[in-house]
């Protein structure tokens, strides 16, 4: 991971549909903050009922909310590829 990229909703106020738990989670923190830095998405993003849903205990919170982002960047939110406009932009 290069430097501490920020990431922002490209449309907020209009909520896609989303898987629940880790990326509602990640949504609902780029709603209500605005323009994040990754490290601070981290930091609101690690509460209990994120880490609940790691199968592994182990898990990097960091690698999962990338991956995550990542697939909101992609539009592979849903079940479908490009079902869905990107959510989440780089910035």
């Amino acid at each position: 991971m290069a430097g501490n990229p920020q990431f922002d909703l490209i449309n907020s106020g209009s909520r896609p549909k989303l898987q629940k738990g880790q990326m509602t989670i990640i949504y609902k923190c780029l709603e209500r903050k605005g323009r994040l830095a990754l490290t601070d998405l981290v930091s609101l993003c690690d509460v209990p009922e994120y880490r609940e849903t790691f199968r592994n205990p182990n898990t990097d919170i960091t690698d999962s909310v990338l991956y995550h982002l990542k697939r909101m960047q992609e539009a592979t939110a849903g079940r479908i590829k490009n079902a869905q406009r990107p959510v989440v932009r780089k910035v």
